[in-house]
């Protein structure tokens, strides 16, 4: 598929993309990367909490890769 067919597919086709890469927008992206969640967990017992992340999928693990930086536990 050339880049021509990528721009002309609609909102609701899926194209890949070589390497098997989905293309989506910019937009979905994001809104795909803000799933990732961080919660600060009490256990039973203990006083203090501990930051814990959910599982990124396989796409946010390749977003943060991409972008040449690990998954933030914290924010600064």
């Amino acid at each position: 598929m050339g880049p021509l067919q990528a721009v002309i597919a609609g909102p609701n086709e899926t194209v890949l993309a070589r390497g098997g890469y989905f293309l989506v927008s910019f937009r979905s992206l994001l809104d795909h990367l803000a799933t990732l969640t961080r919660n600060q967990v009490r256990f039973t017992g203990a006083r203090a909490t501990v930051p814990m992340l959910t599982e990124p999928t396989s796409a946010q693990r390749e977003a943060f890769s991409l972008l040449g930086t690990v998954i933030p536990l914290s924010l600064k």
